[in-house]
């Protein structure tokens, strides 16, 4: 008698599990079809459908060697391509290849207009090469400018092309580039920052005739600030400083050609020059950067 109520439990238990079963599966099959129906159908319905055709490019460039024209081509972005099918990682990619281009950003806007921002490296200074000049960005790119330009007022890099090896130029170069800035910081206008053979660090003052020695250790900070008070009290059209030398860690020294001791000292005390010694010191000639080298 108590084997009965169990083996009704038990087929109640069964039909209940297979009616679980069976809606689950229906649930699950229905799901997939819908999936499938969606991916392979609806998906790329609305993908392709001409609402979402590309109609607009808006582009902004830093430079106007490069036209809108060739920036979209090379991005990628033709008329009548489907917004969704635009790959804006390969084309940001693309677009910053050139060594000269510093960032490029490519935003979709649904449901047909795409926008493009090419930002050109800013040059910091310039270092010489066959053909023209090469331009150097603040983090140490050299880098060729696109097109017909003028060369913007920056201090010319010398000297570490002569490194040996690809991670001495680099080093040599992120240091000039490193005397450049602190010069600036300072108020310290340059023409030229070069490291010669020797390895001495040398700068050229804009508008001075008389090149800067900062020796092979640079604190640039301490030698520009004695440097920038130096000259001040130098008087720009002196001819008889040939070369200051502030490699010393607590001197200024000034050398001056031959006869030019006194025309110097005649300069700075306010007296009339000695034209003598003046004629002394304009005959001679500075040493090149070659010739120290």
């Amino acid at each position: 008698m108590t084997l009965r109520p169990l083996a009704r439990k038990l087929r109640s238990n069964v039909a209940a599990w297979s009616r679980a079963t069976f809606l689950g599966c229906a649930v699950i099959g229905g799901s997939l079809w819908l999936l499938h129906t969606g991916v392979y159908r609806v998906w790329p319905a609305v993908v392709d459908h001409p609402y979402f055709r590309l109609t607009s490019v808006h582009i902004r460039c830093d430079t106007d060697a490069l036209g809108p024209k060739e920036i979209a081509v090379t991005a990628g972005l033709y008329a009548g391509s489907s917004l969704w099918r635009i790959d804006v990682a390969a084309a940001e990619v693309a677009l910053e290849a050139p060594e000269w281009v510093e960032t490029a950003t490519v935003r979709r806007h649904f449901p047909n207009r795409v926008s493009v921002e090419v930002k050109e490296r800013k040059p910091v200074a310039a270092a010489p090469a066959p053909g023209g000049p090469y331009f150097v960005d603040a983090s140490g790119i050299v880098y060729r400018p696109l097109g017909a330009r003028e060369y913007p007022d920056v201090p010319y890099l010398t000297g570490w092309q002569q490194a040996p090896d690809e991670k001495g130029r680099a080093a040599r170069l992120r240091a000039l580039l490193d005397i450049a800035r602190v010069a600036e910081e300072r108020g310290l206008r340059l023409s030229q920052v070069e490291i010669d053979r020797s390895g001495d660090y040398w700068v050229y003052p804009d508008g001075r005739r008389m090149p800067v020695r900062l020796g092979k250790s640079v604190d640039a900070s301490k030698a520009f600030a004695r440097v920038r008070a130096t000259l001040a009290k130098v008087p720009e059209a002196s001819t008889a400083v040939r070369e200051v030398d502030a490699s010393y860690p607590d001197r200024i020294v000034l050398r001056t050609w031959e006869g030019g001791y006194a025309t110097l000292v005649a300069e700075l005390s306010g007296k009339p020059r000695d034209e003598s010694a003046l004629a002394k010191a304009q005959k001679s000639k500075a040493p090149s950067g070659s010739d120290r080298g």
